[in-house]
Protein backbone atom coordinates (compact mmCIF):
# COMPACT_ATOMS: atom_id res chain seq x y z
CA UNK A 1 0.00 0.00 0.00
CA UNK A 2 2.83 2.37 0.83
CA UNK A 3 4.53 1.61 -2.51
CA UNK A 4 1.27 2.22 -4.34
CA UNK A 5 0.75 5.62 -2.68
CA UNK A 6 4.37 6.57 -3.34
CA UNK A 7 3.93 5.74 -7.03
CA UNK A 8 0.75 7.86 -7.24
CA UNK A 9 2.58 10.75 -5.53
CA UNK A 10 5.37 10.59 -8.11
CA UNK A 11 2.86 10.58 -10.96
CA UNK A 12 1.07 13.60 -9.51
CA UNK A 13 4.39 15.45 -9.18
CA UNK A 14 5.21 14.76 -12.82
CA UNK A 15 1.83 16.12 -13.88
CA UNK A 16 2.33 19.29 -11.83
CA UNK A 17 5.88 19.88 -13.04
CA UNK A 18 5.64 18.96 -16.71
CA UNK A 19 2.00 18.52 -17.51
CA UNK A 20 0.44 15.82 -19.64
CA UNK A 21 0.18 16.32 -23.43
CA UNK A 22 -3.47 16.44 -24.41
CA UNK A 23 -3.05 16.20 -28.21
CA UNK A 24 -0.58 15.30 -30.92
CA UNK A 25 1.15 18.28 -32.55
CA UNK A 26 -0.80 19.20 -35.67
CA UNK A 27 0.63 19.75 -39.14
CA UNK A 28 1.47 23.33 -40.08
CA UNK A 29 0.80 25.35 -43.23
CA UNK A 30 3.66 27.63 -44.26
CA UNK A 31 5.33 29.90 -44.08
CA UNK A 32 5.43 30.10 -47.85
CA UNK A 33 8.43 32.24 -48.79
CA UNK A 34 10.73 33.37 -51.62
CA UNK A 35 13.28 30.84 -52.88
CA UNK A 36 14.80 32.10 -56.17
CA UNK A 37 13.93 33.97 -59.38
CA UNK A 38 14.66 33.82 -63.11
CA UNK A 39 14.58 36.66 -65.67
CA UNK A 40 12.95 36.28 -69.07
CA UNK A 41 14.01 39.13 -71.38
CA UNK A 42 13.51 37.59 -74.80
CA UNK A 43 11.14 39.08 -77.37
CA UNK A 44 8.40 36.52 -76.86
CA UNK A 45 5.21 36.96 -74.88
CA UNK A 46 5.27 40.01 -72.63
CA UNK A 47 9.05 40.47 -72.46
CA UNK A 48 11.38 42.54 -74.60
CA UNK A 49 15.17 42.53 -74.46
CA UNK A 50 18.34 40.82 -75.60
CA UNK A 51 17.53 37.37 -74.16
CA UNK A 52 20.60 37.17 -71.89
CA UNK A 53 18.67 36.40 -68.71
CA UNK A 54 19.80 39.67 -67.08
CA UNK A 55 17.61 42.68 -66.27
CA UNK A 56 18.98 45.69 -68.16
CA UNK A 57 17.88 49.29 -68.79
CA UNK A 58 15.10 49.77 -71.37
CA UNK A 59 13.97 46.13 -71.18
CA UNK A 60 10.59 44.65 -70.31
CA UNK A 61 11.01 41.70 -67.98
CA UNK A 62 8.92 38.67 -67.21
CA UNK A 63 10.00 37.62 -63.73
CA UNK A 64 9.39 34.09 -62.54
CA UNK A 65 9.62 33.67 -58.78
CA UNK A 66 9.84 30.31 -57.03
CA UNK A 67 8.14 29.97 -53.64
CA UNK A 68 8.82 27.22 -51.08
CA UNK A 69 6.34 25.96 -48.51
CA UNK A 70 8.40 25.53 -45.37
CA UNK A 71 5.50 23.96 -43.50
CA UNK A 72 4.62 20.27 -43.32
CA UNK A 73 1.06 20.60 -44.65
CA UNK A 74 -0.08 21.60 -48.12
CA UNK A 75 -0.67 25.32 -48.77
CA UNK A 76 -3.81 25.59 -50.90
CA UNK A 77 -4.59 28.13 -53.62
CA UNK A 78 -1.39 30.10 -53.11
CA UNK A 79 -1.26 33.60 -54.56
CA UNK A 80 1.60 36.14 -54.49
CA UNK A 81 1.57 39.87 -55.14
CA UNK A 82 4.76 41.79 -56.01
CA UNK A 83 5.57 45.47 -55.38
CA UNK A 84 8.56 47.82 -55.44
CA UNK A 85 9.37 51.45 -54.70
CA UNK A 86 12.25 51.63 -57.19
CA UNK A 87 12.04 54.81 -59.30
CA UNK A 88 13.52 52.91 -62.26
CA UNK A 89 10.84 50.22 -62.44
CA UNK A 90 7.29 50.34 -63.77
CA UNK A 91 5.09 47.38 -62.90
CA UNK A 92 3.02 46.90 -66.05
CA UNK A 93 0.64 44.05 -65.28
CA UNK A 94 0.62 40.54 -63.78
CA UNK A 95 1.66 41.96 -60.42
CA UNK A 96 -0.32 39.13 -58.85
CA UNK A 97 0.11 35.47 -59.76
CA UNK A 98 -1.49 32.16 -58.77
CA UNK A 99 0.69 29.23 -57.74
CA UNK A 100 -1.98 26.64 -57.09
CA UNK A 101 -1.40 24.14 -54.27
CA UNK A 102 2.14 23.79 -52.88
CA UNK A 103 2.77 20.59 -50.89
CA UNK A 104 4.59 20.65 -47.58
CA UNK A 105 8.30 21.36 -48.12
CA UNK A 106 7.57 21.73 -51.84
CA UNK A 107 8.47 24.50 -54.31
CA UNK A 108 6.43 26.03 -57.12
CA UNK A 109 7.03 28.75 -59.74
CA UNK A 110 4.38 31.11 -61.07
CA UNK A 111 3.27 30.03 -64.56
CA UNK A 112 2.54 33.66 -65.49
CA UNK A 113 5.52 35.93 -64.89
CA UNK A 114 5.40 39.24 -63.07
CA UNK A 115 5.92 41.87 -65.78
CA UNK A 116 7.83 45.12 -65.30
CA UNK A 117 9.72 47.65 -67.42
CA UNK A 118 13.20 48.92 -66.54
CA UNK A 119 13.82 52.61 -67.22
CA UNK A 120 16.41 53.49 -69.85
CA UNK A 121 18.03 55.75 -67.22
CA UNK A 122 18.49 52.96 -64.66
CA UNK A 123 22.15 53.08 -63.54
CA UNK A 124 24.36 50.05 -63.93
CA UNK A 125 24.43 48.10 -60.69
CA UNK A 126 21.12 49.52 -59.40
CA UNK A 127 19.42 47.01 -57.11
CA UNK A 128 15.64 46.66 -57.40
CA UNK A 129 14.11 45.67 -54.08
CA UNK A 130 10.88 43.72 -54.46
CA UNK A 131 8.38 42.96 -51.71
CA UNK A 132 6.19 39.86 -51.80
CA UNK A 133 2.81 39.35 -50.17
CA UNK A 134 1.97 35.63 -50.17
CA UNK A 135 -1.40 34.16 -49.19
CA UNK A 136 -3.11 30.77 -49.18
CA UNK A 137 -6.73 29.83 -48.67
CA UNK A 138 -5.70 27.89 -45.54
CA UNK A 139 -2.89 30.09 -44.24
CA UNK A 140 -0.91 33.31 -44.38
CA UNK A 141 -0.43 36.08 -45.17
CA UNK A 142 3.37 35.89 -45.29
CA UNK A 143 5.71 38.73 -46.24
CA UNK A 144 9.09 38.32 -47.91
CA UNK A 145 11.43 40.27 -50.19
CA UNK A 146 14.26 39.81 -52.69
CA UNK A 147 16.56 41.90 -54.90
CA UNK A 148 17.20 41.98 -58.65
CA UNK A 149 20.35 43.74 -59.89
CA UNK A 150 20.38 45.83 -63.06
CA UNK A 151 23.29 45.34 -65.46
CA UNK A 152 23.83 47.93 -68.16
CA UNK A 153 23.68 46.90 -71.79
CA UNK A 154 27.01 48.72 -72.05
CA UNK A 155 28.62 45.59 -70.66
CA UNK A 156 29.55 43.10 -73.35
CA UNK A 157 26.66 40.74 -73.99
CA UNK A 158 29.06 37.85 -74.60
CA UNK A 159 30.29 38.15 -71.02
CA UNK A 160 33.73 39.26 -72.24
CA UNK A 161 35.10 42.70 -71.39
CA UNK A 162 37.25 43.05 -74.48
CA UNK A 163 34.63 44.67 -76.71
CA UNK A 164 32.07 47.29 -75.84
CA UNK A 165 28.60 46.95 -77.30
CA UNK A 166 27.66 49.56 -79.95
CA UNK A 167 25.54 51.56 -77.51
CA UNK A 168 28.30 51.98 -74.92
CA UNK A 169 28.93 55.56 -73.80
CA UNK A 170 31.59 56.44 -71.16
CA UNK A 171 30.03 57.51 -67.85
CA UNK A 172 31.84 60.31 -66.07
CA UNK A 173 32.82 59.46 -62.51
CA UNK A 174 31.32 61.63 -59.79
CA UNK A 175 33.79 63.26 -57.36
CA UNK A 176 32.93 62.34 -53.78
CA UNK A 177 34.06 63.21 -50.28
CA UNK A 178 35.98 65.89 -48.45
CA UNK A 179 39.33 64.30 -47.65
CA UNK A 180 38.35 61.95 -44.84
CA UNK A 181 41.53 61.13 -42.93
CA UNK A 182 42.48 57.46 -42.91
CA UNK A 183 40.15 56.48 -45.75
CA UNK A 184 40.70 55.43 -49.36
CA UNK A 185 41.16 57.80 -52.30
CA UNK A 186 40.04 56.69 -55.76
CA UNK A 187 41.29 58.53 -58.85
CA UNK A 188 38.80 58.00 -61.66
CA UNK A 189 37.57 60.10 -64.60
CA UNK A 190 35.12 57.54 -66.02
CA UNK A 191 33.63 54.33 -64.65
CA UNK A 192 35.68 51.35 -65.89
CA UNK A 193 33.60 49.46 -68.45
CA UNK A 194 30.66 51.53 -67.24
CA UNK A 195 30.82 49.83 -63.83
CA UNK A 196 30.84 51.30 -60.32
CA UNK A 197 32.39 48.10 -58.91
CA UNK A 198 35.17 49.91 -57.01
CA UNK A 199 32.71 52.15 -55.16
CA UNK A 200 30.29 49.27 -54.63
CA UNK A 201 32.92 47.03 -53.03
CA UNK A 202 34.26 49.77 -50.76
CA UNK A 203 30.74 50.71 -49.67
CA UNK A 204 29.75 47.10 -49.04
CA UNK A 205 32.89 46.67 -46.93
CA UNK A 206 32.05 49.71 -44.81
CA UNK A 207 35.18 51.58 -45.95
CA UNK A 208 35.04 55.37 -46.23
CA UNK A 209 36.42 56.71 -49.50
CA UNK A 210 36.78 59.79 -51.67
CA UNK A 211 36.71 59.99 -55.47
CA UNK A 212 38.79 62.59 -57.32
CA UNK A 213 39.35 63.30 -61.00
CA UNK A 214 42.79 63.13 -62.60
CA UNK A 215 42.82 66.94 -62.78
CA UNK A 216 43.35 66.90 -59.00
CA UNK A 217 46.44 64.66 -59.12
CA UNK A 218 48.91 67.60 -59.09
CA UNK A 219 47.67 69.01 -55.77
CA UNK A 220 45.55 66.41 -53.91
CA UNK A 221 46.91 65.72 -50.40
CA UNK A 222 47.69 62.01 -50.77
CA UNK A 223 49.12 61.71 -47.25
CA UNK A 224 45.62 61.95 -45.79
CA UNK A 225 44.83 58.50 -47.10
CA UNK A 226 45.99 55.00 -46.19
CA UNK A 227 45.29 53.72 -49.69
CA UNK A 228 45.15 55.37 -53.11
CA UNK A 229 43.50 53.50 -55.97
CA UNK A 230 44.19 54.28 -59.62
CA UNK A 231 41.12 52.99 -61.45
CA UNK A 232 41.47 50.85 -64.57
CA UNK A 233 40.01 51.41 -68.06
CA UNK A 234 40.50 55.20 -68.13
CA UNK A 235 41.07 57.62 -70.98
CA UNK A 236 44.54 58.32 -72.33
CA UNK A 237 44.49 61.85 -70.88
CA UNK A 238 43.97 60.31 -67.43
CA UNK A 239 47.13 58.20 -67.78
CA UNK A 240 49.05 61.15 -69.23
CA UNK A 241 48.18 63.16 -66.13
CA UNK A 242 49.23 60.28 -63.89
CA UNK A 243 52.56 59.99 -65.74
CA UNK A 244 53.19 63.70 -65.28
CA UNK A 245 52.64 63.35 -61.53
CA UNK A 246 54.17 59.92 -60.93
CA UNK A 247 56.81 61.43 -58.62
CA UNK A 248 54.08 62.57 -56.23
CA UNK A 249 52.76 59.02 -56.00
CA UNK A 250 56.29 57.65 -55.52
CA UNK A 251 56.81 60.02 -52.59
CA UNK A 252 53.46 58.96 -51.13
CA UNK A 253 54.53 55.31 -51.21
CA UNK A 254 57.96 56.15 -49.73
CA UNK A 255 56.17 57.82 -46.82
CA UNK A 256 54.27 54.61 -46.06
CA UNK A 257 51.19 54.96 -48.22
CA UNK A 258 49.79 52.13 -50.33
CA UNK A 259 49.19 52.63 -54.05
CA UNK A 260 46.82 50.20 -55.77
CA UNK A 261 47.08 50.47 -59.54
CA UNK A 262 44.28 48.77 -61.46
CA UNK A 263 45.23 47.82 -65.00
CA UNK A 264 43.81 45.53 -67.68
CA UNK A 265 44.00 45.03 -71.40
CA UNK A 266 41.15 45.55 -73.86
CA UNK A 267 39.59 48.52 -72.12
CA UNK A 268 36.72 50.47 -73.56
CA UNK A 269 37.98 54.01 -72.95
CA UNK A 270 41.08 53.99 -75.17
CA UNK A 271 43.57 54.51 -72.35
Amino acid sequence: MVRHLRRMFLVLMLVVLWGIPTQVESATVGPVAYDYYSVDDDNLGNSSGNDDGIASPDETIELFVALTNFGSDEAADVNATISTSSPYVTLIFSTSSDYGNIPGHGTATNPDGFVFAVSSSAPNGHVIHFDLDVRASNGGPWSDSFDVKIQSLGLAESGESSTASPDYQPRAAEPLGAEAVGSVLVFEDVYPWGSTAIQDILSASGITFDVKLSAEMPYANLDLYQLVIIADDQTQSFYDTYSANVSRFATYVSNGGVLEFHAAGWGWNDG
